[in-house]
C-alpha cells in the first residue's frame, strides 16, 4: 500500500483510488448537483431499462416449478419420516422479491430438544434420497444444513426452528403485494446492489434481505410515496421462542393506497435519500415505526471505532456496532447491519455517490448496474524457468536436488535419532526409564554422562536408604522425639501414692532399647536424604537443560521436514520435465505375469506333482494348505467358483439401496416408458 496519506481523509494513495467519489466528498469537492435535477425523459428511459432487466432476471416458470418440485419431494420424505415435523420455504422466492439466483431456504419446525439430533437425522434422509455436498453445521446461532440436488444443482439450505424467518417472508410479501411497484421497487434495489457486488454479507457488505428492508423503508419516508406500515396498530400475535415476539401485521393497507409510481423513481428516491440524508446519521432504519426511530430511542448508538478511524491500515479491525442500523422489524434486537466491515462501509458510500453522478451525468441502466469487474487469475507455468534451459543443465538440476534430498533426508533421520535419545535421557533423569539412552546426544554428550553418573549414585543412595529405612518403624525426627520422651518418663520422679505397675515399667524400658537401636539408623537415613538432595538438584538442572536441546531440535526437525518436502517437489518437477522432453510416460508396475511370481505355485501345478508322485517342495505344502488341504486339492476350483457365483447372487438380492425416481411420474408412467 503507497504511504500518500491524504491529511484530510486519511486515505492512502490506493483507497483514494479505490473509493475516489466519497475522497472528493468527504475533501467537498464533489459535485452533486441539486436535488432534483434529473431530466423527466431521462427518467422515463430509466424505467423502460430497469423494468426490461428485471423482467430478464426474474425466474422463469420452468425454475418455478422444478423450486417448487424439489420442495415438495423433500416436505414430503421429511415429514413422513420424522414425526411431527413440518417443513416450510421461506425467503425471497416465497416473497416473491426473488432475482432468480439463490439457494432454496427451508425451516424445518420440530418440537426437540437437540437441534443438532434433528439435522443429524435429517443427513440419513438426504443420503436416502441421494442428496449431494451434504454439510451440518450445528454449532451456529440456528443450526443448519446444507447441501444440492443432484438433478439440478441447486443449493438448498434447512435451518431447525426459524419459525421468525417463516414471518419475516410473510411479511415482505405482504408489502410486495400491495402494489406491484414496490415490488419492481424492491428489485430494482436488489438488481443494483447485486450488480455492484455490494449484497454479499460474507465479504463485509449488506445481506439482500438487508436491501429489501432498506428498500421499503425509503418507501415509507418518502413524501411522494409514504408506503403503510403494515406493522402499525395490527392486532399483537405473540410468538413464544427464546423470547416473546409480536409477529403480527396487517396483510393489506388498513386504508386505500394507490400510488403513482414507475420503477426509476423507487430507485431514484431511494439513491437521493442515501445521498443527501444519509438515515443512519441520528436514525435507525426500521419499517416496523414507518422507516426511521432514533438511535437514542433504542440506545444504538454508533460504536466505536467508526470506518474513518479505521484508514489507512486497520481495515482489517471490527467495526464498531451500529455503524448502519437495520432493526429486524420482529427480533427486535437485531440489527443487520452487524455483518459490516470497515471496508464493505465504505464501499457501500461510494457504489451510492457512483449511482447518482451517474444518473447525474444521464447514464443508463445498463451502466448503473454494471457488474463489478473481477480479476483475472494468471495460469501459473510450473516449468517456466526450465523451458529455456538446455537437458545438460536440467540434468545437472536434478543430481543436485537428488544430492540435496539425500543429505536433508539423512539429516532427517539424524535429528529425530538424537530427539528420541534426549527423550530417553529426560525419562531415565525422572526414574521413568530403567536404562540409559540408546544414542549418543550430539552437543550434550558432557551432560549425558553426568546424568548417568548422577542417576547412578541416585539409584545406589536410595536402595542403601530403603533398606534403612524397612528396619526402622518411624522417621528419624519422630525417633528423637519419642526417645526423648520416653527417657524422660523413665528417670521421672516416683510419687508413692501412685506408683506404675512392673509391667508397664519394662514395656518403656523395651522401648527405650529399641528407640535406641533405630536411633543411629535414622541418622544415617537423614545422612542420605542429604546426599540424595544434592545430587538431584544438579540434575535437574541438566533435565532442564535437555528440554531445551530438545526444543531446539524440535525446530530443526521442523525445518528440516519443510525443506525435504521442498526438495521432493522440486525433484519430482524436475523429473516431470525431464519425461516431458524424453517424451516418455512414468514408469509403471510391472504386468500381473511376472507379479504373480512372489505368489508361489499354481494349485494346479501341484496337483499334477500329487498325481505323479513327485516330491513336493514348501512352497507346494504351503500352497496345499492355503486350498484344504489334499482332499480339497481335486475341487477347490470349482467350489471357489460356486462360492463365488453364490455370494454375488446373494449380494444383488440383498441390494435394498434406495433410488430415487423421477419425480411426478408413478409407476404406470414409468412402464409405458
Amino acid at each position: 500500500m503507497s504511504r500518500e496519506i491524504c491529511p484530510h481523509t486519511g486515505f492512502s494513495a490506493a483507497q483514494q483510488k479505490q473509493w475516489p467519489l466519497l475522497h472528493s466528498h468527504q475533501l467537498g469537492t464533489l459535485e452533486l448537483g441539486d436535488i432534483n435535477p434529473i431530466d423527466q425523459d431521462y427518467l422515463k428511459g430509466l424505467s423502460d431499462e430497469i423494468k426490461a432487466s428485471i423482467s430478464t432476471s426474474r425466474m422463469s416458470q420452468q425454475e418455478t416449478k422444478a423450486r417448487d418440485r424439489i420442495y415438495q419431494h423433500l416436505k414430503r420424505n421429511i415429514e413422513r419420516k420424522l414425526n411431527g415435523s413440518q417443513l416450510h420455504a421461506f425467503g425471497s422466492t416465497q416473497s416473491r422479491t426473488s432475482l432468480g439466483v439463490g439457494d432454496l431456504d427451508l425451516c424445518l419446525v420440530v418440537d426437540a430438544p437437540s437441534p443438532r439430533k434433528i439435522l443429524n437425522k435429517v443427513r440419513n434422509i438426504l443420503s436416502s434420497l441421494e442428496m449431494t455436498e451434504i454439510e451440518v453445521i450445528g454449532r451456529a446461532k440456528v443450526p443448519i444444513i446444507k447441501f444440492k440436488d443432484p438433478e439440478t444443482g441447486l443449493p438448498i439450505d434447512i435451518s431447525v426452528n426459524n419459525e421468525l424467518a417463516l414471518y419475516n417472508t410473510e411479511l415482505i410479501r405482504a408489502y410486495a403485494d400491495t402494489h406491484p411497484m414496490v415490488r419492481n421497487g424492491v428489485l430494482s434495489i436488489k438488481y443494483w446492489a447485486s450488480s455492484r457486488a455490494i449484497n454479499q454479507a460474507f465479504m463485509g457488505t449488506l445481506s439482500s434481505y438487508a436491501w429489501t428492508l432498506l428498500a421499503i423503508g425509503s418507501m415509507q419516508t418518502d413524501p411522494h410515496i409514504k408506503l403503510p406500515n403494515l406493522q402499525n396498530d395490527a392486532i399483537p400475535n405473540i410468538l413464544k421462542l427464546d423470547d416473546d415476539y409480536n409477529v403480527g401485521f396487517h396483510s393489506e393497507p388498513p386504508s386505500p393506497w394507490e400510488p403513482t409510481l414507475d420503477h426509476a423513481s423507487c430507485f431514484v428516491s431511494f439513491i437521493k435519500r442515501m445521498v443527501f440524508d444519509w438515515p443512519f446519521e441520528h436514525d435507525v432504519v426500521s419499517i416496523r415505526n414507518g422507516g426511521t426511530v432514533p438511535r437514542i430511542e433504542k440506545s444504538w448508538e454508533e460504536g466505536e471505532p467508526d470506518a474513518w478511524t479505521l484508514v489507512p491500515d486497520h481495515l482489517d479491525r471490527r467495526l464498531g456496532e451500529h455503524s448502519m442500523p437495520i432493526e429486524d422489524p420482529f427480533s427486535l434486537n437485531h440489527d443487520l447491519s452487524r455483518v459490516l466491515r470497515p471496508s464493505g462501509y465504505l464501499t457501500i458510500r461510494e457504489e451510492v455517490l457512483k449511482a447518482w453522478v451517474g444518473m447525474l451525468n444521464g447514464a443508463p441502466w445498463a451502466e448503473l448496474s454494471k457488474k463489478e469487474a473481477t480479476t483475472e487469475i494468471q495460469q501459473f507455468d510450473l516449468f517456466e524457468d526450465l523451458r529455456n534451459l538446455p537437458m545438460d543443465r536440467i540434468n545437472a538440476l536434478h543430481q543436485e536436488t537428488i544430492d540435496q534430498l539425500t543429505r536433508s533426508e539423512e539429516d532427517g533421520v539424524r535429528l529425530s535419532s538424537q530427539r528420541r535419545s534426549i527423550g530417553q535421557a529426560i525419562q531415565f533423569a525422572l526414574g521413568k526409564r530403567d536404562t540409559p539412552p540408546e544414542g549418543a546426544i550430539e552437543d550434550d554428550e558432557l551432560v549425558s554422562t553426568e546424568i548417568s553418573e548422577s542417576k547412578s549414585q541416585l539409584d545406589e543412595l536410595i536402595l542403601k536408604r530403603d533398606e534403612l529405612v524397612s528396619k526402622i518403624v518411624i522417621s528419624s525426627p519422630k525417633i528423637s522425639e519419642t526417645l526423648r520422651q520416653t527417657f524422660g518418663r523413665i528417670t521421672e520422679q516416683l510419687d508413692v501414692m501412685n506408683i506404675p505397675l512392673l509391667e508397664r515399667e519394662q514395656e518403656l524400658a523395651s522401648l527405650f532399647f529399641e528407640l535406641q537401636e533405630m536411633y543411629p539408623i535414622g541418622k544415617e537415613v537423614d545422612r542420605l536424604n542429604r546426599e540424595i538432595h544434592y545430587i538431584k538438584k544438579p540434575l535437574h538442572g541438566n533435565i532442564k537443560h535437555l528440554n531445551k536441546s530438545e526444543k531446539k531440535v524440535k525446530r530443526k526437525i521442523r525445518s528440516n521436514r519443510k525443506n525435504t518436502k521442498s526438495l521432493r517437489r522440486e525433484k519430482g518437477r524436475l523429473e516431470s520435465w525431464i519425461r516431458i522432453k524424453n517424451g516418455s510416460k512414468k514408469t509403471r508396475r510391472k504386468d500381473k505375469g511376472e507379479k504373480r511370481q512372489n505368489r508361489g505355485p499354481k494349485p494346479s501345478e501341484v496337483k499334477k506333482k500329487m498325481n505323479s508322485g513327485e516330491a513336493l517342495s514348501m512352497d507346494d505344502l504351503s500352497t496345499l494348505l492355503q486350498h484344504g488341504g489334499v482332499l480339497n486339492m481335486g475341487t477347490s476350483k470349482d467350489e471357489t467358483t460356486s462360492q463365488q457365483k453364490n455370494k454375488r447372487r446373494k449380494n444383488k438380492s440383498s441390494n435394498y439401496q434406495v433410488r430415487r425416481g423421477k419425480r411426478g411420474q408413478g409407476r404406470q408412467n414409468s412402464k409405458k416408458e
